[in-house]
């Protein structure tokens, strides 16, 4: 058990540990961002038309360019993110899985920018340790 608890290098630089890092990293990244739904769900002020409101621009941002999509069209010259990814997905998973627009946007960003942790560990390892 000593052995296994031991933080030497070569133990730490296994790939296998570094998904393990990943993983935790990204658990922990979305858990905190999602950590204000369990606060704010009682209250009937963080509510809108029976959703829960998003609290980041990000969500925002994006959920106008996913409306743009879903619509057809924007005018021109509004800033609209209609071409970036984010935008495609979300007016993708509204429109053919049904998902509400904004439960969407709720989440998304929650998830998508938790995915910042991967290059984070990824460099980590690469100057001298996951860990």
């Amino acid at each position: 058990m000593k052995e296994f608890l031991s933080l030497n290098d070569e133990k730490l630089n296994s790939w296998k540990i570094t998904w393990v890092f990943i993983i935790l990293a990204y658990v922990f990244s979305v858990s905190l961002r999602f950590i204000y739904i369990g606060v704010v769900d009682k209250i009937k002020a963080f509510y809108w038309h029976g959703q829960l409101m998003i609290n980041n621009p990000d969500g925002y941002s994006f959920a106008e360019g996913a409306r743009d999509i879903i619509a057809g069209f924007h005018q021109k010259g509004d800033l609209s993110r209609i071409h970036a990814p984010i935008s495609k997905l979300t007016a993708f998973l509204s429109q053919f899985l049904h998902i509400p627009m904004d439960t969407l946007i709720l989440y998304i960003p929650g998830f998508l920018g938790s995915l910042v942790v991967i290059p984070l560990v990824l460099i980590g390892r690469a100057i001298g340790s996951s860990f």
